[in-house]
């Protein structure tokens, strides 16, 4: 009795992590996600950045009849509504669930993709495009920022009055965010580099810092 059920407790670690190392299981669609298409280039590949974002993509000539993108030292493919990611242009590429997929690529605008992912809303990408991608502030901070809790928010920071930059400058529990041109950009550091982020990955916490403690308050989160 006690062997039969130690062989089930054994068949069960073998078999679980077995599916869960297939790099095409796609555990958001609860089914495998189909091989990803190959990939090869007579050339080099050229890659150059989306204006706006912090993605690369190939040149008109190189394109293929599927998306390949470039992003933080790594690629990522979309066909056929599936997406893949692989540590070099050529793969292996391994399956991403929807939830896996970085947000960077809502900012990259419908013209810049072979197949626009259905159900994504353009607007962001659209309103970024052509934003710097870093921003470095005009002046650094030689010495530690006198931080205060913002009054009626939920540990968000800003800098004592005395030290306050002339623009919008938050601080949350490890991070800093800084709204430029209606552009939100965030840094582990409060002198930057800042880098441009979509606004669905701004922290809600912000979004209830009231009105009168911006500088420039986002208009669209005005009420009407």
């Amino acid at each position: 009795m006690h062997r039969f059920a130690l062989a089930l407790v054994l068949a069960a670690l073998i078999a679980g992590p077995a599916r869960a190392q297939d790099p095409n299981y796609d555990a958001s669609r609860n089914s495998k996600a189909p091989m990803a298409p190959s990939v090869s280039f007579s050339d080099a590949p050229i890659w150059q950045r989306i204006p706006g974002t912090t993605v690369s993509t190939l040149g008109p000539e190189q394109k293929k009849e599927y998306d390949l993108f470039g992003l933080y030292n790594e690629f990522f493919l979309f066909n056929d509504g599936y997406w893949y990611k692989a540590k070099l242009v050529n793969g292996p590429w391994n399956a991403l669930g929807p939830d896996e997929v970085p947000a960077e690529f809502h900012m990259v605008p419908a013209s810049y993709w072979v197949h626009y992912p259905k159900g994504w809303d353009e607007s962001a990408a659209v309103k970024n495009a052509g934003a710097d991608t870093v921003w470095t502030p005009p002046a650094a901070f030689k010495t530690v920022p006198a931080w205060r809790q913002i009054p009626g928010s939920s540990r968000v920071y800003w800098i004592d009055a005395a030290t306050r930059p002339v623009y919008d400058l938050f601080r949350t529990s490890s991070k800093y965010y800084t709204y430029q041109n209606g552009i939100w950009y965030t840094s582990g550091k409060v002198n930057g580099p800042y880098t441009i982020m979509v606004d669905s990955k701004l922290p809600s916490v912000i979004k209830g810092v009231k009105a009168k403690y911006w500088v420039n308050y986002p208009k669209s989160w005005a009420s009407p």
